[in-house]
């Protein structure tokens, strides 16, 4: 029975541990961005990576007071990449600014629709009632 309790104590005492975690909001214009990628990152590597929600918010599972975080990036196609270093708080906002993409001129043609077996009446009425 005192086992049991020790067992319990020490996971219980590590159980904060292990629920803590980084929320970040990444916005626009004060409105949440959806699917934004946001990564944690070391001196020397990536310590976690997620999207954001509908309300522009990732939860990933790392900790300031327990990890060294170096920074922390967001991005998403149309906006500029945001980058915010060494965060002091477990709950952070980073703001993207929307950029415009200039998509090039694509020029569609088109030759007009035949029957390819004009030979066959019954082919080319069909055709004719397509279109």
């Amino acid at each position: 029975m005192r086992r049991l309790f020790a067992g319990l104590f020490s996971l219980m005492s590590i159980a904060p541990s292990v629920g803590a975690q980084l929320v970040v909001r990444v916005e626009s214009s004060g409105i949440g961005v959806y699917g934004a990628e946001v990564a944690v990152w070391s001196d020397s590597a990536r310590l976690a990576t997620g999207r954001t929600d509908g309300a522009g918010i990732a939860r990933l599972p790392v900790s300031v007071e327990r990890s060294s975080i170096a920074f922390i990036t967001a991005r998403r196609m149309g906006f500029s990449p945001a980058r915010l270093p060494s965060p002091s708080a477990d709950s952070v906002t980073l703001s993207l600014t929307g950029t415009a993409a200039e998509l090039p001129t694509v020029a569609v043609t088109t030759r007009p629709l035949r029957c390819p077996t004009e030979s066959d009446d019954d082919a080319v009425e069909l055709w004719r009632g397509a279109a």
